[in-house]
């Protein structure tokens, strides 16, 4: 894997490596809870680590973040963690 290089605002930290954000616990934890509740889990779940950092590059606190695939609405966690609002929907064809 190569490791990630860009340019991040104040106080946003670049993950070292794209291993970084595999975010494993996050997703044991999420299909766990969705067995719990007898759901399906979401197919296409982003670890809580990349979100936090693409929202923390892309807003400032307070902020409204738009996820238009709201899914497993790991963004939406994310965000309400660095203290920004959020919308977002999501396809359900069941």
């Amino acid at each position: 894997m190569r490791a990630l290089a860009c340019a991040t605002p104040e106080g946003a930290q670049t993950p070292h490596d794209t291993r970084d954000v595999s975010g494993g616990a996050t997703q044991i934890a999420y299909k766990k809870r969705c067995r719990e509740l007898g759901q399906k889990p979401h197919g296409a779940t982003m670890p809580l680590r990349l979100a936090r950092f693409l929202i923390e590059y892309g807003s400032e606190p307070g902020h409204t973040v738009a996820d238009p695939f709201g899914g497993s609405q790991t963004t939406a966690h994310a965000t309400e963690q660095l203290g920004r609002r959020w919308i977002s929907t999501e396809v359900c064809l069941d």
